[in-house]
């Protein structure tokens, strides 16, 4: 998806989306984004939209993220915090979250 960056933050099509067609668009290898902020941030939005229905779908959506591609810092300070403090996580999603700050040295 080559104009996903406007899509994602200005469009409400991306808010009108499924959570299939959602996980569908963001796990795609042709999503046109330069920087994976881009997507963690189209989640809150699109959640945020539907809360009470779209929360059940955080760990699903964030299994997409390429993490290795987002900062450090954007990690700790930004998902991390932001999915820890809305209580959006499964408990086998901050199970995932803590292996991956063990594995990568952050502070949790």
């Amino acid at each position: 998806m080559e104009h996903f960056t406007d899509i994602a933050t200005k469009s409400n099509e991306l808010l009108m989306l499924t959570d299939e067609a959602m996980v569908e668009i963001i796990s795609s290898d042709d999503l046109n984004v330069k920087n994976e902020e881009i997507v963690f941030e189209s989640i809150i939005r699109w959640i945020n939209h539907d809360p009470n229905e779209r929360r059940q779908h955080i760990a699903k959506l964030l299994r997409c993220i390429r993490l290795g591609l987002l900062s450090t810092q954007y990690f700790v300070e930004t998902v991390k915090v932001a999915a820890w403090r809305l209580s959006l996580l499964t408990r086998s999603y901050q199970q995932y979250c803590c292996a991956i700050c063990t594995v990568n040295n952050f502070s949790h």
